[in-house]
């Protein structure tokens, strides 16, 4: 097993079943179904949270990235789950 498999997680839409690396937040098949705009903020946040090392910025901004990153699950939840067992 590589490192990179060994570092995956499932993709976090509920019922989807396709593995994707430790850094990625879905499969490609749903993420490409996030609004561009809500993906630029889940980037934007995900990589502030990054560097942020302030204790009290550092729990403002997670409280900012786990908004966007369940508002871009929720906007792809409705629709067909690409990796969905079957």
């Amino acid at each position: 097993m590589s490192e990179r498999e060994s570092r995956s997680q499932s993709c976090v839409v509920p019922g989807c079943s396709r593995k994707v690396t430790a850094d990625k937040l879905m499969c490609w098949p749903h993420w490409k179904l996030v609004p561009p705009a809500l993906a630029t903020a889940v980037y934007r946040d995900w990589h502030a949270l990054q560097r942020t090392n302030d204790p009290e910025a550092r729990a403002r901004v997670l409280g900012y990235y786990e908004a966007s990153r369940q508002a871009a699950i929720d906007a792809v939840q409705p629709t067909t789950k690409p990796g969905a067992a079957t």
